[in-house]
């Protein structure tokens, strides 16, 4: 019977530490830092010197970036899922259409909700199709 018990605990104690607990994510932890783009979709992002795309939170929720045109607004953070509901963006055309593109993508990603991981210096914003990698500058 001690041994059926010890082995039930050993399987729960062992099944425990397998498990993944996700950590919830708030504007305090993601404010006072720059995160700069280092993927979309898996595949590695190079910036055109000094024009790095980036994202930055304040405690309150404002959320400001750029990726060749700058976007802002006021985000809401519920079970790691970041809602900008009204996203202002510069509308200016870039020579790069890489870039063109990562500015449709989030200006369509943040006003439908994308899921934040933040793993160390690694912030990642997951939405329905895309997901965009940065890192802590």
């Amino acid at each position: 019977m001690k041994a059926i018990l010890t082995g039930a605990l050993a399987a729960l104690l062992l099944g425990g530490c397998s498990m993944s607990t996700s950590k919830t994510v708030d504007f305090t932890a993601l404010s006072a830092k720059t995160f700069v783009l280092t993927a979309v979709d898996n595949q590695p992002v190079t910036s055109a010197e000094g024009r790095q795309a980036e994202i930055a939170f304040t405690p309150e929720g404002r959320v400001t970036g750029a990726m060749c045109n700058r976007f802002f607004g006021q985000g809401t953070l519920n079970d790691n899922t970041l809602t900008v509901a009204q996203i202002g963006m510069t509308r200016m055309l870039c020579s790069d259409p890489q870039q063109n593109q990562w500015d449709q993508l989030i200006g369509e990603m943040l006003p439908k909700g994308v899921v934040v991981t933040l793993q160390g210096e690694a912030l990642t914003l997951s939405g329905q199709q895309h997901q965009l990698v940065y890192q802590q500058k």
